[in-house]
């Protein structure tokens, strides 16, 4: 009888027995997780080609933007799981080429679609970049960042962004050059939640994209945390050779010019993840040469002459003659001192208090189903037999 009580208390207290296990389990494995998870924006490079029939004597430099620029990762900014989209427009938005997800793995296949794809456009009929607008501002307006690519001749105005008066006034004052160099104006509007706050306009061959990248982790390393190895110098690369002359010369970019509008700040819950695209500061040059040192005026002295005073005149004063003064010794300012790189922080690991902390709900747990299984085998034995009785009982 007793043996049975016992396994049916065992079945009773195993849900007891499970709780005090995930407890402990859940335990361990908030220690083994980082206090904060990084949240992954998305970043979106949108191209957006003009195959007007004006756009038919540019159709090498279109060509050669989006090739040049897809094989450069777009200039360093393109990371794994980036998204890519390619429009055509003229008298009516195309948007029937598929989105691209970026890998390393798949960059030769996603340049061979591209390559085919830019191969058969049509240049024909009349530019109309307003009916293609408003698909633009909107994928502007619900991305949290993308890259507008705009690849055109500059006739047609912007709308929708802080900059439209300044992008409109360069494109009319260098519409004539490309034009006369057959290449396209290539220029890139970079927005943040919504907003645009930056531009680039472009020669094919030099296009400048503005920062939106997420920064490159650390490459991982056997070195203990304490133990600090300085970095390995640069591998030199060998100089580039001189590329011929192009015909259109001009970079221009929304840095050089004065706007009143100004970048959105990033959101609180994007602050471990976003990286504000920012001009860089002007160099700070120190000199050890002294600033030049102006000579203290010197009084004139007083012209004397082989006069002599009249008698019972005083006699003339001694002329004053002023030196000029020492020009202090001047210092030169000391180097800026770099101030050392960071160190990555080591993963994250939880404290030695909620540690035990945790141990001491498990214990605590563990002693009342102790305690609740003692209880619960006591009274299911119900009254023990008294010796007298338990005599009586041999008697018989």
């Amino acid at each position: 009888m007793n043996h049975r009580f016992s396994f049916r208390h065992l079945l009773a207290t195993a849900p007891l027995w499970v709780l005090t296990g995930i407890l402990l389990s859940a335990a361990w494995s908030r220690a083994d997780e980082p206090k904060e998870k990084r949240h992954h924006m998305e970043n979106r490079f949108l191209f957006v080609i003009d195959t007007s029939s004006a756009m038919k004597a540019r159709a090498k430099g279109v060509g050669e933007t989006v090739n040049g620029l897809l094989e450069s990762g777009i200039k360093g900014e393109l990371r794994k799981g980036d998204t890519i989209g390619l429009w055509t427009y003229s008298d009516h938005l195309d948007t029937d080429f598929p989105m691209e997800v970026w890998a390393e793995d798949k960059k030769d296949s996603i340049l061979k679609e591209v390559r085919e794809h830019i191969g058969n456009l049509s240049y024909e009929k009349h530019s109309h970049l307003e009916k293609a607008l408003p698909q633009i501002m909107h994928v502007v307006e619900n991305s949290e960042r993308v890259t507008v690519i705009l690849i055109f001749d500059g006739a047609d105005l912007i709308k929708g962004t802080p900059f439209d008066k300044d992008i409109n006034g360069l494109h009319k004052h260098y519409a004539g050059e490309f034009r006369s160099a057959h290449e396209p104006i290539v220029t890139l509007m970079a927005a943040r939640n919504g907003t645009v706050f930056d531009y680039t306009i472009n020669y094919p061959g030099t296009v400048m994209v503005p920062h939106t990248a997420d920064p490159l982790p650390p490459p991982e390393t056997n070195t203990p945390e304490n133990l600090v190895v300085s970095a390995p110098p640069p591998p030199v690369e060998p100089a580039p050779s001189m590329p011929p002359p192009a015909k259109v010369q001009i970079i221009l970019s929304g840095s050089d010019f004065i706007h009143n509008a100004s970048a959105p700040p990033p959101a609180a819950s994007h602050v471990a993840a976003v990286v504000t695209p920012a001009s860089a500061p002007a160099p700070v040059v120190v000199s050890n040469v002294p600033p030049p040192v102006e000579a203290a005026p010197v009084a004139v002295q007083a012209a004397q002459t082989n006069v002599a005073p009249p008698e019972g005149s005083p006699p003339p004063p001694a002329p004053i003659v002023t030196t000029p003064a020492k020009a202090a010794p001047v210092v030169p300012a000391p180097a800026p001192i770099p101030a050392a790189a960071p160190i990555a922080p080591a993963v994250l690991a939880a404290t030695t208090g909620q540690l035990a902390a945790m141990f001491i709900i498990a214990f605590s747990l563990l002693t009342i189903a102790v305690v609740l299984v003692l209880f619960l085998v006591r009274r299911w034995r119900g009254p023990q037999p008294s010796l007298i009785s338990q005599s009586i009982d041999r008697s018989r």
